[in-house]
């Protein structure tokens, strides 16, 4: 079979296309089918390179970007007969202020910069997300890592359930060395301000602090966006903070964590992929998790707590 998948992510995110496009590629090749890898802007403009791609193809891939003229592209390649995929891993419909991404998928505006490199807000002329339900009637399907995710989108087109999947030997370190404290016991969790109400709904900050009057040996270690660290109620000496790192450097930063943490809370984090709690399962880090249907296939492993909004063990399927 020959693929031709277009990614969104740029050189210094790395961060969905990793687990929707590298690692799948990469096991699709060592199959035995052909893959090509293009950077979004390839199929949005559609270079030769990206025509030339999808001549070949049996399948193309687009990962997030379907408005405008890109559903024009997805239509005029499926009807010479191509099969054509949106993927996309978030729950766009309901991005709230905190998120970085609701400037563009909640307010409709982007950053426009100028020859002399100033940068202006300017409002888009559609709406991001009515053009993805429209573009869902364009596309033979769409693949997502998330059940939720496929059920809301269902009815404006084929959805597909399709994990993420994680190259296992980035796990396969040895975490003699890693620590930070040799006294301290490390609660970690890594990520963006897109989780915030994660912490602020889950239940999960509470907790914490009742944890930490408990056993004053605890620090919650934040790895990515500070203004999570900053935010977090928790006293500066049961706390601290990491920069984000490379995808390939992340394995080894949960290996630094004695306990890890995958608070969720409503819809948008229910639509949400497995993939904290399947890290710290491949790390061997036991882990608290809130009851989400995102974390129906872990079950089975890890503590569970029902969170703020009194969750039950039969909600791991739905709400």
């Amino acid at each position: 079979m020959i693929i031709v998948d277009f990614f969104s992510d740029t050189k210094s995110e790395m961060n969905t296309v990793v687990y929707r496009s590298v690692i799948p590629s990469n096991a699709l090749r060592k199959a035995g089918h052909c893959v090509t890898n293009l950077n979004i802007r390839h199929w949005i403009k559609q270079t030769r390179e990206a025509r030339l791609a999808c001549i070949e193809a049996d399948v193309i891939i687009i990962q997030r970007t379907l408005f405008q003229e890109s559903i024009s592209f997805a239509d005029y390649w499926r009807q010479r007969g191509k099969t054509v995929i949106l993927d996309f891993d978030d729950a766009y419909q309901l991005i709230e202020k905190h998120n970085t991404a609701y400037k563009f998928w909640g307010a409709a505006k982007v950053d426009v910069e100028s020859p002399e490199g100033e940068k202006t807000e300017s409002a888009l002329n559609f709406n991001p997300v009515d053009q993805l339900r429209l573009g869902m009637g364009k596309v033979s399907g769409a693949t997502m890592p998330s059940r939720i995710l496929a059920q809301d989108w269902k009815p404006f087109g084929r959805t597909y359930y399709q994990p993420n999947y994680f190259d296992t030997s980035l796990f396969k370190v040895k975490p003699e060395g890693l620590r930070f404290y040799k006294d301290r016991i490390i609660i970690g969790w890594g990520g963006s301000t897109s989780h915030w109400q994660s912490f602020e709904g889950s239940g999960i900050v509470p907790a914490i602090s009742s944890l930490i009057e408990e056993f004053p040996e605890i620090i919650v270690l934040i790895v990515g966006d500070k203004r999570i660290h900053d935010a977090l109620p928790f006293p500066s000496t049961h706390k601290t903070y990491l920069p984000y790192v490379k995808w390939y450097e992340w394995p080894m930063m949960i290996h630094r964590f004695d306990i890890g943490i995958a608070p969720m809370y409503g819809r948008y984090d229910d639509s949400r992929s497995h993939i904290k709690t399947c890290e710290y399962v491949l790390a061997g880090i036991p882990f608290v998790a809130s009851i989400s249907p995102a974390f129906y296939d872990f079950r089975e492993v890890g503590m569970y707590a029902t969170g703020g909004d009194s969750l039950k063990q039969e909600d791991f399927d739905q709400r």
